[in-house]
């Protein structure tokens, strides 16, 4: 029984990084396209880094992070807010 609430957790833990993914997607696109977004693109490269340092994800979810950070562009110096 053990076991399987742990494999419940991990199912849960990897839907909530599906959301957190898709969230950071909707906003990312509409961040690109306008002129004076509210959030620098340093801050939403630092919010899909955390996904990444805190493990354990899928290979379609680090391929999904991958392209919102080719998205976003390269790192500018005055990037970083």
């Amino acid at each position: 029984m053990n076991r399987r609430k742990h494999r419940l957790t991990d199912a849960r833990r990897l839907a909530l990084t599906d959301a957190d993914i898709a969230h950071l997607r909707l906003v990312i696109e509409s961040s690109v396209r306008d002129d004076h977004p509210a959030l620098p693109p340093a801050y939403w490269r630092r919010r899909l880094k955390k996904l990444v340092s805190d493990g354990n994800l899928l290979p379609t979810q680090l391929q999904q992070i991958d392209e919102l950070l080719e998205r976003l562009g390269p790192d500018a110096s005055e990037d970083n807010t």
